[in-house]
């Protein structure tokens, strides 16, 4: 999981980067109203003499004064020069007046090329992030699910282990007695979900495809879905488990099948069964919620 993020803190690194290279280009290249100048600069002034002019003399009828008509040309020339003028103008009342921040950025936002990076470049990086949020977003709501189905399954099976113990504590109060080996294995057999009653097999399963599945190996599992912090508990659990079965196995090489139970035997076996259980159950992620 960590190096599914860095990936995608370097991603969006990139990303940012490019975006403020393009962005620092574009604001460092030349203005238009430089070129603009540039290109007017040779152009004539209106201090040109009349005389050099074409001129169409008309009078009225009073004999009034004549009149100077311009040709096209010099209209051209004159109409250049004024705008020229009045882009200087407007670039020297610009130097006293300070820009904001947006009217800095508008300008290089609404260039084709800005627009262009934006539309491809820009929208292709932020496209490609989001699908891979939305992928390790699905994983990990996956992994989630898995997690509360592993969690509830166990929790389930301590929890019956739990009640036939306490049964059993009961029967041994009422005169029954057991053999250790087979509290212990009765035990096991509830969070393995494999326990009979007389000759028939009982299921306890919550989830039909872990029916099958011992206690041991959903432990396994869910170690490779949880976060580190339950780690430790889950080897506890792994760990109480194996102290189960062997102490089923220590019990039964001094048992004798020969000779009735030790009812001491049968209520210690329980009292430290019901013990490993509680143990188990006290667990946050394991906690009876009924």
């Amino acid at each position: 999981m960590q190096s599914a993020n860095t990936l995608q803190r370097l991603d969006f690194l990139k990303i940012a980067l490019a975006v403020t290279v393009v962005c620092m280009g574009l604001w460092l290249r030349p203005s238009p109203l430089g070129a603009v100048e540039h290109k007017l600069s040779p152009l004539p002034s209106l201090e040109t003499p009349v005389s050099q002019m074409i001129t169409q003399k008309s009078h009225d009828n009073n004999g009034g004064d004549q009149r100077i008509v311009f040709s096209e040309e010099d209209k051209k020339r004159i109409r250049a020069e004024e705008i020229f003028r009045d882009e200087v103008r407007r670039e020297i009342e610009g130097r006293g007046a300070k820009l904001s921040l947006a009217q800095k950025l508008w300008p290089l936002l609404n260039s084709s090329f800005a627009v262009w990076f934006l539309s491809s470049v820009v929208l292709a990086g932020l496209t490609a992030a989001i699908a891979r949020y939305q992928k390790g977003h699905r994983a990990q709501a996956q992994r989630a699910e898995i997690e509360r189905r592993l969690n509830t399954e166990i929790g389930s099976r301590i929890t019956e282990s739990l009640v036939a113990m306490h049964l059993d504590l009961k029967r041994i109060k009422n005169g029954q007695a057991f053999f250790a080996s087979g509290v212990y294995s009765e035990a096991l057999s509830f969070l393995d979900n494999n326990a009979t009653y007389e000759t028939k097999a009982l299921d306890f399963s919550i989830y039909p495809e872990y029916r099958w599945r011992s206690g041991r190996s959903l432990i396994f599992e869910l170690s490779a879905v949880s976060n580190r912090s339950a780690l430790p508990a889950l080897r506890g659990a792994k760990a109480s488990y194996t102290h189960l079965i062997e102490m089923a196995d220590e019990a039964a090489l001094g048992e004798n099948p020969s000779q009735p139970p030790d009812m001491n035997a049968s209520l210690d076996a329980v009292k430290k069964s019901i013990e490993i259980l509680e143990q188990l159950q006290a667990n946050s992620f394991w906690h009876a919620q009924l």
